[in-house]
């Protein structure tokens, strides 16, 4: 028969949510047991919003991607591609560049968990 069988579909559909419970599990494991560093030595949240900000503007988004771009210069205000975008979104009326909340409360809680190891340590 070359019809879907229920049985493998179930199969597959079990194992699948096995493996997006040990990735949850890993990345708990991950975030608790590195050592926090500087966001500015770890460059992966900068980067991952350059690509979201990127991502954003060819989708149409540009209200978001300029949110995300400002956020961004809170990581690191050298990266000059970055600062030439957020002058060409604060020229455009219509756009109220505001940081990311999401992205802002991590660096408030990260800054609060660093000054505690800091005080602990």
């Amino acid at each position: 028969s070359s019809g879907i069988n229920a049985s493998k579909v179930l199969e597959l559909s079990g194992a699948i949510g096995e493996v997006s419970r040990e990735v949850a599990e890993c990345r708990q494991s991950c975030y608790t047991d590195l050592p926090l560093r500087s966001l500015t030595e770890s460059p992966y949240l900068a980067g991952m919003l350059e690509y979201i900000q990127y991502c954003q503007y060819m989708m149409g988004q540009y209200q978001n991607s300029a949110n995300t771009c400002y956020t961004y210069t809170l990581l690191d205000s050298r990266n000059d591609m970055i600062n030439d975008n957020l002058v060409v979104y604060r020229e455009i009326e219509e756009i109220d560049i505001q940081p990311r909340q999401d992205i802002t409360k991590f660096l408030e809680n990260y800054k609060s968990d660093l000054q505690l190891l800091k005080q602990g340590g």
